[in-house]
């Protein structure tokens, strides 16, 4: 007993002294390739690639989890103590670039615990969904109060936490915490959250390929059975290759939308694409803007010149992308600072940066909070006047309560 605990000491040690700093490479690594790739209000992510696109939904809104740690781990003497006390909590202080395969998929099953409360609760909260936009049950049962939802504002924090907790938005990998937590606070990340699922619909959807048709059965006089025959669904119709994507990438996609990873894995992927083909995730595309929190209205009273760069339909664009996926690579892009940059040199994943460049871009991203404002709050502006695209604020919460709600059985 006492030859294997040391071979367990020896054994962590060596992840500590070794295979922390790696995965911490790899982090800063994918985080750097985020950096030109982030925009003010993400109204072109769906240009990207899913890789790229999971780089900055993922990657890049993990680093306020992740900065404080890596920061400390960096410093003499005392970075190796805290190193191990982030691989001694691994779901709560550190990311998917530290865990392996087999911990990922443990850590989605004991979370999926709680999805499921948070799916019974919602179900009891709200017994049936209710078209905000129509504000009539959109099961066809009989006649019930109607319940109109005027967007994520009409919530109350009950309903909040639990459609977070059941939609994977967490504080630390935990949920807990999250019940101290303002509801403007609640409001805001359930917004990206349906923006960036949305988004990643719209991702997958384009990797889906047609399925071989089954074979009909013949047609037998008198029974009308073969001509008759009722015509397969989108979600039969269509199909997600694993040359397409992964099972750890459907694995990771199906849990965030609330589908049970202890499922086999062609049942996910069956539950994926008939989640992402359903009318429910198509009419969600494009999203509604983000509601601007007040750190970007103070920056947009600050910066009036939103429109500055040159963009008659006010399409700034933060970093590297532009508005459509031709257009990235030849069309001229305009940066913060006012320098144009042509879209060859702004490759995303596949851009060489100098340590200026990534300087000049993390600084951007750090003060986004305020120098995003002018966009953001036109953008809303746009969508209360009835002009753009992504339907009304309160499409946040049908997408979000839909998502919840279809998922719930699988």
């Amino acid at each position: 007993m006492k030859h294997v605990n040391v071979q367990s000491v020896k054994a962590f040690g060596r992840k500590v002294m070794f295979e922390l700093p790696k995965n911490i490479g790899v982090y800063w690594r994918d985080f750097k390739q985020a950096l030109p790739l982030l925009q003010a209000d993400g109204s072109t992510y769906h240009t990207l690639s899913r890789e790229d696109f999971q780089r900055v939904a993922y990657t890049a809104r993990q680093y306020q989890k992740l900065s404080g740690f890596i920061g400390v781990t960096m410093l003499p003497f005392v970075g190796a103590t805290f190193g191990a006390v982030g691989l001694m909590l691994p779901r709560n202080v550190l990311t998917r670039h530290f865990w392996t395969d087999d911990e990922e998929r443990g850590f989605l099953l004991l979370e999926h615990v709680d999805v499921r409360a948070a799916q019974a609760a919602l179900t009891q909260l709200r017994p049936l969904h209710v078209d905000a936009a129509a504000g009539t049950p959109c099961q066809g049962a009989p006649p019930a109060p109607v319940v109109v939802v005027e967007g994520l504002q009409g919530l109350d924090k009950a309903e909040l936490l639990h459609l977070s907790t059941a939609l994977g938005v967490r504080m630390f990998g935990d949920t807990r915490p999250m019940a101290v937590v303002p509801r403007s606070f609640l409001r805001r990340w359930l917004e990206i959250k349906c923006r960036d699922t949305a988004i990643d619909d719209e991702l997958i959807r384009g990797l889906l390929t047609p399925s071989p048709a089954p074979a009909q059965a013949p047609a037998v006089p008198g029974t009308g059975a073969g001509t008759d025959a009722v015509a397969p669904s989108s979600s039969e119709r269509r199909m997600l290759p694993s040359a397409h994507l992964c099972d750890m990438e459907v694995l990771r996609a199906a849990a965030s939308r609330g589908i049970d990873p202890s499922l086999s894995p062609l049942e996910i992927r069956t539950a994926l694409v008939r989640w992402v083909t359903s009318k429910e995730s198509r009419h969600a595309f494009p999203p509604p803007p983000l509601t601007p929190n007040l750190l970007e209205k103070i920056g947009a009273a600050v910066f009036t010149d939103a429109g500055s760069c040159g963009n008659e339909s006010g399409q700034a664009v933060y970093g590297g992308s532009s508005s459509s996926s031709s257009s990235r690579n030849s069309s001229d892009i305009c940066d913060s600072g006012g320098a144009i940059q042509t879209g060859q040199q702004q490759r995303g994943s596949e851009r060489v940066m100098t340590r200026w460049q990534t300087a000049k871009l993390f600084a951007r991203f750090a003060a986004s909070p305020v120098t995003n404002g002018p966009r953001v709050v036109q953008a809303h502006r746009d969508v209360l006047q009835g002009r753009g695209g992504g339907g009304g604020m309160e499409a946040h919460a049908q997408y979000l309560f839909d998502l919840t709600r279809l998922n719930a059985g699988t």
